[in-house]
Formats: C-alpha cells, structure tokens, sequence
C-alpha cells in the first residue's frame, strides 16, 4: 500500500480493478469524467478523484489529493445524507439519498415501481405505508432494509426496479436536482462518481 494511501483508498481502488478486470466499459464514465482516458491504469483515475475531492487551494500541498473518505464523505454533507461510521455505510447512506431525490421527482408509475422492489426487498404493507408519508421515510426505511438484510441483498433488488437511477453518469440527478448549481466543478464530478462506486461496490465487491 502507497504512503499516500490509506486502507479505504485501497479497498476502492480494489473495486476499481476488478471492474476494469470483468466489465471496464462500466468505468468508462468515470474515467472521462475526471479526465482519464478509459483504460488507462485504475490507480490513475483514483488519485483523478481523490484530486477533484480535494480544495484547489491545498492541491499544491496535497499533490495526492484527499482521501478517498474524505471524498465520501464530502459528498454525502452536500447532498444531506447521514456521514456514518465506514466509507461502505456513508456511501449506503448517499445511496438511499439518491434514492430519496428519486422518490422526490418521480411519477405516480414510477412511485408503483418502488413500492414492488421495497416489498421484495423484505418491507412489509405497513412499512409501506409508513414509507408513503415522504420521501424521507422512504430513505430511512431502505436503510433499515438495508441493516436487517444487507446492502446488496436490498439494495440491488431496490436499484433493478429503477433503471434511471443506474444511468450511466447519473445525467438525471445532475439535471433534474437544481441545488446542485451551487457547487463548483469539482463537486459536479465527485457527486455521480461516489454514487456509481458505491453501486459498483454493492455489485462487484465481496459479501
């Protein structure tokens, strides 16, 4: 492990590599959104991301970036999701925002679609009831799926039922979610980004 590099560093940049290794045409939007060329080596387009997650104030000091936590961890305050304790669970929990804003937009349809996978996912009829109310307790009650089953059990089976959220870039939350004009660049990259690693953890990641 790099000096540079801490266990959570390492662990994300191991997603990365198995991805390039089974499937890497799933990298080629991160890759082209922090400026590498797919393909390239995966070590390369972490330290791109660790540098975007980084204030430009302080690159010149910190030519590795941040760490990669501290990227999640960014993220999630941006988006108001809950900074837990691991970089698994804080990245869970941007998840189930992602979700949430979801939830916030979408059709009466699409609201039916989410209903169906939150019941396969283990949510009984008045959990779902109770998860009507708001798109809050739809967010809290996917984390408490989530605790009680796991993540990929849940959420996999919640995420297959709403394919927009699986789009490649995340065009939709980044056009669709407003508040986002408020950040920089910088943030514009690393917001889809940790959604697609965590979902790409949840995939190819280990049980």
């Amino acid at each position: 492990m790099s000096s540079t590099m801490d266990q959570d560093d390492t662990n994300a940049l191991e997603i990365l590599q198995r991805v390039q290794a089974k499937e890497p045409s799933r990298l080629d939007s991160i890759f082209k959104r922090h400026g590498v060329a797919p393909g390239e080596r995966t070590a390369d387009l972490l330290k791109e991301i660790r540098q975007d997650g980084s204030n430009t104030v302080w690159l010149p000091f910190r030519p590795e970036g941040v760490h990669y936590r501290e990227v999640v961890e960014d993220v999630a305050k941006a988006i108001d999701a809950k900074v837990r304790a691991t970089v698994v669970e804080t990245e869970q929990s941007v998840v189930a925002r992602v979700v949430e804003l979801y939830y916030e937009k979408c059709s009466a349809d699409e609201r039916t679609q989410l209903d169906a996978a939150l019941n396969e996912a283990g949510a009984d009829a008045a959990t779902l009831a109770a998860g009507r109310a708001g798109a809050k307790a739809v967010s809290a009650l996917i984390m408490g799926l989530v605790v009680k089953f796991g993540a990929k059990t849940v959420l996999k089976m919640v995420l297959r039922r709403l394919p927009v959220v699986l789009v490649p870039g995340l065009g939709w939350l980044m056009t669709a979610w407003t508040v986002l004009d408020v950040f920089g660049p910088a943030m514009r990259k690393t917001i889809p980004t940790v959604v697609e690693i965590a979902l790409l953890r949840m995939e190819f990641g280990d049980d």
